[in-house]
């Protein structure tokens, strides 16, 4: 078995942190998952690139695993985590991008987001078997990550030529 299995992570079957972010309990979780991607992904991936995106998925599906291991007993599995964790670092990189993106602009997509997370707080908490654990270790992870390699965004002004340049400068940068 491949789901997150406390028993078997401590009997060092960790491949569960990973594989369990790979399965869904059925097509209604599959279509909610997918959806929920289809959401944030795109606009994440244009701004982050493929491979930091990638990254920050790995980071908090992982990272919503093993919160939901250590906060948990419940056998658990889903991408939601991973999905959390891009909520997370979108949230940082229109936090930290406010004054190239613009204030009104990132705040009213600051509060876009809290009300996702707010809603899905309030459904986790009726719908038995919903792992709250994995959600918010994904969304740190994912805030993170978000932090520490997403983009920072920098406007520069070429006096010569008159051109601004738009530089990402993260705190940590990806090898290529």
């Amino acid at each position: 078995m491949l789901y997150k299995c406390n028993e078997g992570l401590l009997r060092g079957q960790y491949y569960r942190l990973v594989t369990a972010c790979t399965l869904h309990g059925g097509p209604i979780h599959l279509l909610c998952n997918t959806l929920s991607l289809n959401n944030i992904g795109p606009q994440c991936e244009k701004y982050f690139g493929r491979k930091r995106f990638a990254c920050v998925l790995a980071v908090a599906g992982v990272g919503g695993s093993l919160a939901s291991w250590w906060l948990s007993p419940v056998p658990s599995l889903g991408a939601s985590g991973a999905i959390f964790g891009l909520i997370g670092a979108w949230s940082i990189f229109l936090y930290e991008n406010q004054g190239v993106l613009g204030k009104e602009s990132a705040n009213a997509g600051l509060r876009a987001l809290a009300q996702t997370i707010g809603l899905n707080i309030l459904i986790g908490a009726t719908i038995p078997g919903i792992d709250q654990a994995g959600h918010l270790g994904g969304l740190l992870a994912g805030a993170a990550a978000g932090y520490l390699f997403g983009p920072r965004l920098d406007m520069h002004f070429q006096p010569f030529s008159g051109q601004v340049l738009l530089l990402d400068r993260p705190i940590i940068s990806l090898p290529r």
